[in-house]
C-alpha cells in the first residue's frame, strides 16, 4: 500500500519545536537578520530539486515565521511527539502517517533541515538529492557529514580511579601521540541535510537503518549551545544567496550585511 503512494517528488521537512531550554526560542534566533527557521525554510525552497518545504512544529509564533519564508504548515504538531524527549523517528512517523491521510501521496525522499545548521548552500542540497537518488535502491539513508578535525582517537575517557585511559579502556596513552594520518578518518553528523526514505521509515520503524552512506560536507557550525550561536553570528558565514532570498521573501530590509570580497 506504501509503495502505491510513493510519487517522484522530495519534500523538505524543517523540525522546529518551540521550547528549546539550552537557547531559548533557540529556531526563531536571527544571525545577520534572519532566523534560523527561516534559513532553513530558504535552503530548502531554493533548491531545484525539493518540490515542496514542510515545517513541523507545535507554535503558531513558529508556523507563521516558517510561512513568512515560504513553508508549508499545514497542522500544528501534536503534544506527544513535542517533548524534549521525543524522537526524530517520531515526528518523521507523524507526518507520514499525515501525508498519508491527507495528502494521498508519499514522496520518495525528503530532506531533512535542522534549524541548527544554517550555513547551507543550496547547491549542495541539490547534490545530496542527487547522491540519494543515485544510491536509493543499496541505502536506508543519507547523513550529511564532515570529517573530524581532531581525531576523537586522540581523546581520552576516565576510569573507576580517576586515570586516563584509551577508547579501548587501556592506560597507555602513548599511542594518540601518533600523527594523524596514522588515525581512521570519523565523520562527524552535521546535519547539513540528510535524505530520508519514507518507504523505508514506514517499513522499518527506522529513520536511518543500518545501510547508511555518508555525504561528505565542508565543516558547518551546529548551534546546540549560546557558545555556537554567538560564534556564528561573529563570522557572518550565511551564504550570500539565503540573504538575498530572504529579503526577497519578507521585503526585509534590516539583513545584516554581507562581507564583500574582491572578484578574482
Amino acid at each position: 500500500v506504501v509503495d502505491d503512494l510513493i510519487c517522484d517528488e522530495v519534500w523538505g521537512f524543517v523540525p522546529a519545536r518551540s521550547g528549546s531550554k539550552g537557547v531559548p526560542d533557540k529556531n526563531m534566533q536571527e544571525v545577520q537578520g534572519v532566523s534560523l527557521l527561516g534559513l532553513a525554510v530558504l535552503a530548502a525552497t531554493h533548491c531545484p530539486s525539493i518540490d515542496h518545504c514542510f515545517v513541523s512544529t507545535d507554535s503558531e509564533i513558529y508556523a507563521d515565521e516558517a510561512r513568512r519564508y515560504g513553508a508549508e504548515v499545514p497542522f500544528l504538531r501534536p503534544e506527544y511527539v513535542s517533548t524534549d524527549t521525543s524522537a526524530d523517528a517520531d515526528v518523521f512517523q507523524h507526518v507520514l502517517e499525515w501525508a498519508m491521510r491527507n495528502l494521498k501521496r508519499l514522496p520518495w525522499a525528503i530532506a531533512h533541515l535542522r534549524p541548527t545548521t544554517p550555513c547551507r548552500e543550496p547547491a549542495q542540497i541539490e547534490s545530496i538529492v542527487d547522491f540519494a537518488r543515485l544510491h536509493r535502491d543499496s541505502a536506508s539513508a543519507i547523513r550529511s557529514a564532515h570529517v573530524a578535525p581532531e581525531s576523537p582517537f586522540k581523546w581520552f575517557l576516565k576510569d573507576s580511579e580517576g586515570f586516563l585511559t584509551t577508547f579501548t579502556r587501556s592506560r597507555n596513552l602513548d599511542a594518540s601521540n601518533n600523527a594523524r594520518a596514522e588515525f581512521q578518518d570519523v565523520y562527524v553528523p552535521n546535519g547539513y541535510a540528510d535524505i530520508v526514505f519514507p518507504s523505508y521509515v514506514i517499513g522499518s520503524g527506522l529513520l536511518h537503518g543500518d545501510s547508511v552512506l555518508p555525504f561528505p560536507t565542508e565543516p558547518v557550525i551546529e548551534v546546540d549551545s549560546q557558545f555556537e550561536l554567538d560564534l556564528l553570528r561573529r563570522t557572518e558565514s550565511i551564504p550570500r544567496e539565503l540573504l538575498e532570498a530572504a529579503i526577497e521573501a519578507v521585503g526585509y530590509t534590516d539583513v545584516v550585511n554581507w562581507r564583500e570580497t574582491p572578484e578574482s
